[in-house]
């Protein structure tokens, strides 16, 4: 008997007219492009610097600095903007809540919702994930039995864990910033959202489940990842796990020289090599549907300073609930043959 899922849907079916579906891509591609021409904009202006344009790198400096020296708020119009991507998925991008998740709301205690996998750009984490509450819609974005539970004073706390490089890249930095949930993975900013009780997510891979990403594998990083788990346990959180299905098909990806790449990365540079649409390689696919599954979870005690054998304890108990959560649910997506590899 397959567990009840309660859906909501974002894109696909639920486009309005024509033209949703270019704005959607046009979204994206407003989007990732920052991820591309920040790291680029550095690169141009130290060419001006050379060609002796002087002026011309005094002004893009300047533009590019702004948002370092007077950072951005969130906006919920920047969030409405970007879940307007979901137009560019046939089939759309869906939240999927078991309803027994939804019933252990009720305590009103913390989460952290840890997804999986990766993937390239991680639209499952972003487009089902904090945005769309931050985009204070909760009757276009949310599913109506979440309403009760998540109050403006919650939602406004509410964050999501991203790589701290990302935070020192010019144009993605702003880009984070009006999302309004996005906190550097580091030790203290992750340890001040746990003392503050704040619901948040987190994609446990990290950079390295996206540098291990391969087209049409389910594939995640966690064997010797549990940091978070540690850091959970000291403040007694509730682990909520989800799994993106569709995520590893968005983009097909280039494994050749992965492990040089993923031993730059240790020094904060990132290079996966990729591509979706042939005619615009970053786009994704959109002939596949993004469905996002929020399922197995399980309170942690809080134990203010775990050992290394409660901390492994729990990490297994993790492992085992999130093989069971995918397993329970990928013949329902389409991914019947699929298994999942844990590395």
């Amino acid at each position: 008997v397959q567990m009840v899922l309660i859906p909501h849907q974002l894109g696909g079916p639920n486009r309005k007219t024509p033209f949703d579906k270019l704005i959607g891509a046009l979204s994206i591609i407003f989007i990732l492009s920052a991820w591309f021409v920040g790291p680029l904009s550095i690169i141009i202006v130290l060419l001006l610097l050379i060609n002796g344009w002087y002026t011309t790198a005094a002004i893009l400096v300047v533009i590019l600095g702004y948002p370092f020296l007077f950072p951005f708020k969130g906006s919920d119009s920047f969030c409405k903007f970007f879940l307007l991507g979901a137009n560019w998925f046939d089939k759309g991008v869906t939240l999927w809540l078991e309803d027994k998740f939804i019933s252990t709301l009720k305590d009103n205690k913390p989460l952290i919702v840890c997804m999986h996998p990766h993937g390239i750009f991680c639209f499952g984490f972003t487009m089902n994930g904090a945005i769309r509450f931050k985009a204070n819609k909760p009757e276009s974005y949310l599913h109506k039995e979440l309403h009760p539970y998540f109050t403006a004073d919650r939602v406004h706390r509410m964050s999501g864990i991203q790589a701290p490089i990302l935070f020192k890249t010019p144009l993605v930095r702003p880009v984070l910033n009006l999302a309004g949930c996005c906190t550097p993975a580091a030790k203290g900013p992750m340890l001040e959202l746990f003392a503050q009780g704040c619901d948040f997510g987190i994609l446990p891979g990290g950079i390295e489940e996206l540098l291990l990403h391969e087209y049409k594998k389910e594939r995640v990083y966690i064997v010797n990842r549990a940091g978070f788990i540690k850091y959970a346990l000291c403040h007694g959180y509730r682990v909520v796990i989800g799994y993106s299905f569709g995520e590893s098909d968005l983009y097909h990806s280039v494994t050749t020289g992965s492990s040089i790449r993923l031993w730059l990365s240790r020094y904060g540079i990132t290079l996966p090599i990729f591509y979706g649409k042939w005619w615009f390689p970053l786009l994704p696919e959109d002939n596949i549907p993004v469905n996002t599954v929020f399922g197995a979870q399980f309170d942690l005690p809080k134990i203010p300073n775990p050992t290394n054998e409660e901390v492994e304890h729990y990490h297994k108990i993790y492992m085992k609930q999130l093989k069971g959560l995918f397993e329970e649910h990928k013949s329902r997506f389409g991914y019947g043959k699929r298994q999942l590899e844990f590395l």
